[in-house]
This record gives structure tokens, C-alpha cells and sequence, in this order.
């Protein structure tokens, strides 16, 4: 991804971020990573860019597929916070966040 572009990116979703803060909303953590292939938990490359406002008490997903529904306790965590609707950020729209939206659809 292009540095500008992903600048940009990272400024939209700590501005996405602020913005849920300030009504009270959760802010929900998902990150990607492939059994046996990495990167693994607890690593830099697992981690988020030290840019983005989220915060440790932050819930944490941890997926092995795009879609951050699928074999992960996302929907009862979801449920169990009384939330119906969900926004989505990140830096591969076409890949991770659409399929977690199609997840959240289904």
C-alpha cells in the first residue's frame, strides 16, 4: 500500500475511533493472522501500528479468516454489549472488511 494512502487510512480510522469514544461506543480490536504461517500474537508484525488510538482494555479478536465472524467470538461479544449495528475500518476494504461486513450480514 502506498505510504500516503495508507497515512490517510490510519487517520480515518483514529478519527472513526475518537468519534466512538466520545458517544460511548465500543471500540473492538480485530487482528489477522495465519495458523503456522504468522504473524503470531505478541509479535510487531501481529501488532497494530503504534499510530492508532486503540487501548489494551480495548476488546481483542484474534481471526484466521477475513471474515472477523467466522470461528471467533465477535457475534457474542457483539450480543453480550447490546450492539445491533457495526461500522468497520481498516486498510484492505476489499478483502478483510468486506468480508467481515458480508459476516455481519449473514
Amino acid at each position: 500500500m502506498d505510504e500516503r494512502d495508507k497515512k490517510v487510512g490510519l487517520e480515518m480510522i483514529n478519527y472513526a475511533i475518537v468519534l466512538f469514544r466520545d458517544n460511548g461506543f465500543p471500540v473492538i480490536r480485530v487482528y489477522h493472522t495465519e495458523p503456522g504461517e504468522g504473524p503470531a500474537p505478541g509479535t510487531e508484525p501481529f501488532a497494530f501500528p503504534k499510530s492508532v488510538a486503540i487501548r489494551d482494555e480495548d476488546p481483542m479478536i484474534v481471526k484466521n479468516y477475513p471474515n472477523a465472524f467466522k470461528k471467533t467470538d465477535l457475534d457474542k461479544l457483539l450480543r453480550e454489549q447490546g450492539v445491533n449495528t457495526v461500522f468497520l475500518t481498516g486498510l484492505s476494504s476489499v478483502g478483510c472488511v468486506l468480508a467481515t461486513y458480508h459476516g455481519a450480514e449473514d
